[in-house]
């Protein structure tokens, strides 16, 4: 078997079927998102002549995976565009496509094609594929909204054949038998859908067909077992910043643009990103993650499983949660230094999105923030926010999805979609290289230094969020102008030379400024915000997030020794809070 095949089938002769062509844009949609791999061809076809034209090939027959069909039909009959296909046909030439996993056959009355399956796969001595049909009439827009659900949780979430069919039910059961949903796939247009539409639709699995349990992810690993993690990854890395990092350049051109070996790349590599992204980049890449307490079992992430799918996601997260901390403050710094207005929606989103009760995604906040941030894109620090793409979007999107179905995943579906995530990945890496231009630092303290007549300097406390093998510790910077205490701030090339930066705090925190003790830097992202009971939810950069504990709660703790000296986590937690009560107060007066 070569490269396996899916053909779908799409007919509308009547030109009657309202929904049939939205449901074909959107699978087709879904289909080319998964190919990037391009490890599999699909066609889409609408007559009996070009079913019959590519059934009759016998290479098409051998690497036939998936066959599909959507539009009108009446038990025995499909009706194509230009004339009608009658089911024995169809039936004996699929039966003779040796690797066919799966038949689905999204119209009218369809269960009737089972038996005839079973008896021709059957004297073929091939396995019989999973097959989804009907046992009665369904109703168009229902249909679309199974044929588009079903093949989204099967490529797009790498889903078993069952868990997608189970989503694809439950996803038309939120119908109801309401007007519009009166016209149906049924040859004859003068007959009613049944009143149970809904429960419609079955899954007929053979006892000698495991498939159910499978995902259309296993099946291609047949033409692409060559698959080794990281490597496309960091190649693209190393081509890209071949751009930018003049000793990833020098060793690229040396090499005459080969990368034979990734190796010798990686410290250049991780020191191009800020750090909580480096770090990422290295768990991915190393057999064993760090271990964050003592009773954590180690896991490991250069695999193709379930661990290293995790954290793939993890990354992804990483990266979005900083982009939004950015966005986040650069919105606030407008609505400071700018005649920046908001409109009433505007405000009643922001200041939504930061309750408890709601559950937006990152991604619909990013967009939302972004859309506004590019009215006054000449004023931004990080103008390249503003330049992100559609499919950068799409793709955030995925990624969170896919992060709340991560728990629920067997191996078998995490496994079989480790190098499309990686993939995906790559795209987020490409569209946000960006970042590699600015570096991030936290700042403790700023301490006056002055001797009798001599000029002030400014004594800074700092944690260089910048990859050095080791995790961030704290160091001392002195310099002739003083920036701002308690933040983590975002600027270009040496602290000692940032007159201009952005201050992303409160929106991005670091563990150590609640501990006066602290020697290790830890990022915390402030995800939603309870001003009445003095609450912040956040969570981990790196350490926690995603990896056990999720989102915690930051709360103003009494002074245990009922003294009238604030504490040092106190004392910091009292200017965080008086910060987030200024930014929601400038929201709040921006309209």
């Amino acid at each position: 078997m070569s490269k396996p095949i899916f053909l779908f089938v799409y007919a509308n002769p009547d030109d009657n079927l309202e929904n049939l062509l939205n449901e074909k844009a959107k699978v087709v949609e879904i289909i080319e998102r998964r190919n990037v791999k391009d490890d599999f061809d699909y066609k889409v076809v609408s007559t009996r002549v070009e079913i019959v034209d590519f059934l009759k090939n016998e290479i098409n027959r051998e690497n036939l995976l998936l066959f599909s069909y959507s539009g009108h039909s009446a038990g025995d009959k499909l009706i194509t565009e230009q004339e009608q296909t009658e089911s024995i046909g169809i039936v004996q030439l699929l039966a003779l496509c040796p690797n066919l996993k799966l038949l689905v056959l999204n119209g009218c009355s369809t269960k009737g094609w089972i038996q005839q399956l079973e008896i021709s796969f059957h004297k073929n001595q091939f396995k019989l594929p999973v097959i989804i049909a009907t046992s009665s009439k369904v109703q168009d827009k229902v249909a679309a909204d199974f044929g588009i659900a079903f093949f989204e949780q099967l490529f797009e979430f790498g889903l078993s054949f069952q868990k997608s069919f189970d989503i694809a039910i439950a996803v038309i059961k939120t119908h109801v038998q309401a007007q519009g949903l009166n016209i149906h796939r049924f040859l004859d247009e003068m007959a009613k859908p049944d009143s149970a539409i809904i429960d419609s639709w079955i899954i007929s699995i053979s006892n000698e067909s495991t498939a159910s349990e499978k995902n259309i992810n296993q099946f291609l690993k047949i033409s692409d077992s060559n698959f080794q993690p990281n490597i496309r990854l960091f190649k693209t890395l190393i081509t890209e910043l071949s751009k930018h990092n003049s000793e990833i350049r020098k060793r690229y051109e040396n090499n005459k643009k080969v990368i034979s070996n990734i190796h010798p790349y990686k410290p250049d590599i991780y020191k191009s990103f800020p750090f909580p992204i480096s770090k990422r980049l290295q768990r991915l890449d190393s057999s064993e993650s760090i271990v964050d307490s003592k009773d954590q079992q180690k896991d490991f992430f250069n695999k193709v499983d379930k661990s290293r799918l995790g954290e793939l996601i993890r990354t992804f997260t990483t990266i979005s949660d900083l982009l939004f901390a950015i966005a986040q403050a650069e919105l606030y710094n407008l609505l400071n230094h700018s005649h920046l207005k908001l409109n009433a929606n505007q405000t009643s989103f922001i200041l939504e999105s930061y309750k408890p009760a709601k559950t937006y995604l990152i991604s619909d906040k990013l967009f939302f923030w972004v859309e506004i941030l590019k009215s006054k894109a000449e004023s931004l620090f990080v103008i390249e926010l503003t330049e992100l793409s559609t499919t950068f979007f799409e793709i955030f999107d995925y990624f969170e999805k896919l992060s709340l179905k991560y728990a629920t995943l067997s191996n078998d579906e995490a496994e079989g979609l480790v190098e499309l995530v990686e993939i995906k990945l790559e795209f987020i890496f490409r569209e946000t290289l960006f970042l590699i231009n600015y570096n991030l630092t936290t700042i403790e303290n700023i301490l006056l230094n002055r001797r009798r007549k001599e000029d002030a300097k400014y004594s800074h406390q700092i944690y260089k969020q910048q990859w050095s093998g080791l995790e961030p510790s704290k160091d001392t910077e002195t310099l002739e102008t003083f920036l701002d205490n308690t933040s983590i701030i975002l600027h270009k090339g040496n602290i000692e030379s940032s007159l201009e930066y952005l201050n992303l705090s409160p929106f991005l925190l670091d563990d150590a400024l609640f501990n006066e003790k602290a020697t290790v830097s830890n990022l915390m992202v402030i995800s939603k915000v309870k001003m009445d009971l003095q609450l912040f939810y956040y969570r981990y950069l790196i350490y926690g997030s995603m990896e056990g504990s999720g989102t915690k709660e930051l709360m103003f703790q009494e002074n245990s020794k009922f003294s009238n000296e604030i504490d040092f986590e106190n004392r910091v937690f009292v200017e965080i809070y008086s910060e987030w009560e200024l930014y929601f107060k400038t929201i709040e007066n921006a309209v």
